[in-house]
């Protein structure tokens, strides 16, 4: 059996309130991992040494900013699967439409391009036990953090923004569906009684 349009009406909207939270929580997420990023580099002011706990404590920041990226990344599938699906049954106008398709490209883009370049000098400072390579890299990674972090709060408003404007849109759209097939079934009607009528 298809879904009906009001099932496929909830599931998105339900998909919606998930990439919201999905959202949030990211920023949250980053937060913390810049907290833990100035930490890091408070303490490499101090003593310059790379001792192994400074090493797991960088080598921990860098996986919890690969996770976000990760989610991020699934973030912007999920959205692209919601625009097909509302399309796909005509449930947005084309206004709503490109305002999602424009969002779902800001969230493939959202992570800056610098963020990869910077966790890998990480890396390569980490592996060489190089003080001042580090420090440089930490500062380079902790810039691009802030980068992604001012991103993710802007899409976040972006989205709450249309989201509210989609759910006007969908309603206007499934309030013309509704009147076209109302308007369908009276012609019908109409015509099986003009038949009657003829055979009478």
């Amino acid at each position: 059996r298809l879904p009906n349009l009001d099932e496929i009406l909830s599931d998105v909207q339900g998909s919606q309130d998930e990439q919201m939270e999905t959202m949030e929580q990211a920023i949250k997420n980053q937060k913390e991992l810049q907290q833990q990023l100035e930490d890091i580099n408070r303490e490499m002011q101090k003593s310059s040494d790379v001792n192994w706990e400074k090493q797991q404590e960088t080598q921990k920041v860098m996986e919890h900013q690969q996770d976000i990226a990760k989610k991020l990344d699934d973030l912007a599938k999920d959205m692209q699967n919601n625009l097909d699906k509302l399309e796909n049954n005509n449930l947005i106008g084309e206004q709503i439409a490109e305002k999602m398709q424009q969002l779902q490209q800001i969230m493939e883009e959202i992570a800056p391009p610098e963020l990869k370049e910077a966790m890998q000098k990480l890396q390569d400072a980490l592996k060489n036990m190089d003080p001042e390579a580090l420090k440089k890299a930490l500062d380079q990674f902790q810039m691009t953090s802030e980068q992604l972090l001012e991103n993710l709060d802007r899409t976040l408003s972006l989205m709450q923004k249309l989201a509210i404007e989609q759910k006007l849109d969908m309603l206007v759209q499934m309030a013309e569906k509704l009147t076209q097939e109302q308007k369908a079934i009276n012609d019908q009607v109409d015509a099986a009684k003009d038949s009657s009528a003829m055979a009478a």
